[in-house]
């Protein structure tokens, strides 16, 4: 068991930072910045539907979405 699931963990490792900006339920892995990757490299792209302080982010490293809570 342990060669047969070896394998696929091995392979989960080396594509996963490929996978991570498609993943809609990724678990928030950094605070501040992007949530996947924490780079502070990202793009505002506009408000969340009829919402003041929530906006739609981009990380322009990973290319993961996300929305974050903004401070006026």
């Amino acid at each position: 068991m342990n060669d047969y699931c070896g394998h696929d963990t091995w392979l989960l490792a080396t594509i996963y930072k490929d996978l991570a900006p498609w993943m809609k339920s990724h678990p928030q892995l950094y605070s501040d910045g992007c949530h996947v990757c924490g780079s502070d490299n990202l793009q505002r792209r506009g408000p969340v539907r009829k919402s003041k302080s929530r906006f739609q982010f981009r990380c322009n490293d990973c290319k993961h979405w996300m929305v974050k809570t903004v401070k006026p």
